[in-house]
């Protein structure tokens, strides 16, 4: 049996992994890397249950999912186009944000919209209240289990027995008392941004965040937030929005060989980034300047 390990990127979700393959002893592959055939997996990685297919994905995939004794998880960030069961790994998105925001800084590659940019989804699949709900969806066709890291970490033990159980995983190898620890959770540090970038965050995920049991970290209201969004962060969102749109079909254009797999993504970004300006014009016109 294959199971989807799903998250949004950046949400640590390989510390669970790790677990799941130390108690038992079920290994993981990337199944968003579309030729494995020289894949190096380091032996740091492999204690952590970490494999390469060592071929194409779609041809060891299709090799293994019909097998009633092969048991993995195939890591992916995309939606599949099967039936298969899946779990899902939220994190606090502020946590997220920030980290990739701090990670930019310390690679020398300064941008001041770095931080906007992580909360409008730009560069990624799919912003991460979308990411979650397109999952959510899937869940009303598929079996899937949705857990929060920072329970996965604060309750390590039962988090594991409640996917073992929901899944019908095998018989623990080790069932022992296995601990984790939580990333720092940048929640301190996002609280000391500007308000209105922390406003278009909740104006955009708080009802995400809110069906997760994320609370907004300090000040506020999420509900004054949103009132009271400057209308100067919702022009430079929607600017951000059209030149990242814009820059997908140039590059459409640019690059024949890879047209038409472009081509599949910006229709994809495209139905996403349309909604996202809807949902900022939306607040354009409830905060008017």
């Amino acid at each position: 049996m294959i199971i989807h390990f799903v998250a949004y990127p950046n949400a640590k979700d390989y510390l669970l992994l790790q677990a799941l393959y130390k108690v038992f002893g079920i290994p993981w592959y990337e199944a968003d890397i579309a030729d494995q055939s020289d894949l190096k997996v380091s032996e740091e990685e492999a204690l952590g249950g970490y494999r390469s297919a060592g071929e194409p994905w779609r041809t060891f995939f299709d090799k293994h999912n019909t097998s009633k004794t092969t048991l993995f998880f195939a890591r992916t960030r995309r939606l599949p186009q099967d039936d298969l069961p899946f779990v899902y790994v939220s994190r606090h998105p502020a946590s997220i944000f920030m980290e990739v925001a701090t990670a930019r800084r310390a690679e020398g590659r300064e941008d001041p919209d770095a931080l906007l940019r992580e909360i409008l989804g730009l560069g990624v699949y799919l912003d991460w209240s979308a990411h979650y709900r397109e999952w959510k969806d899937h869940k009303e066709r598929v079996s899937g289990y949705f857990v929060r890291l920072e329970d996965f970490c604060a309750d390590t033990l039962r988090t594991l027995v409640k996917i073992a159980v929901r899944l019908h995983l095998p018989k623990p190898q080790k069932f022992e008392e296995h601990s984790c620890q939580l990333p720092p959770d940048r929640l301190s540090e996002f609280n000391e941004i500007d308000p209105a970038t922390r406003s278009l965050l909740f104006a955009l995920h708080g009802e995400t965040m809110a069906e997760l049991g994320y609370q907004q970290p300090g000040g506020p209201s999420a509900e004054n937030l949103i009132e009271g969004l400057p209308p100067g962060i919702l022009a430079k969102a929607l600017t951000l929005l059209r030149d990242e749109s814009n820059l997908s079909k140039k590059k459409a254009n640019e690059v024949q060989s890879m047209a038409s797999y472009i081509a599949s993504l910006e229709n994809q970004y495209k139905q996403e980034t349309g909604t996202l300006i809807a949902r900022i014009n939306k607040l354009t016109q409830a905060n008017p300047s």
